[in-house]
């Protein structure tokens, strides 16, 4: 995602569980379409992005991240 084109993203972590080497997020990120996105226009329009992000960690280090996510708006 380029950053330029959602001035205003915010994401809102609903909710982590550790467990072992592994964390899960549940997180929700809005956004409003305001600049350009590789030279289409802004559209103006609000988005809103719901995802399960998984990291596996060793040590301090995220060795795996996998995420799922779907978009609405």
């Amino acid at each position: 995602m380029t950053l330029g084109a959602f001035p205003d993203a915010r994401v809102t972590v609903e909710d982590q569980i550790a467990e072992g080497d592994k964390l899960v997020s549940r997180w929700t990120a809005c956004v409003t379409r305001t600049g350009d996105l590789v030279d289409i226009p802004p559209t103006g329009n609000r988005i809103e992005i719901m995802g399960v992000t998984i990291n596996r960690f060793s040590g301090a280090r995220s060795q795996r991240t996998g995420t799922r996510a779907t978009t609405s708006g």
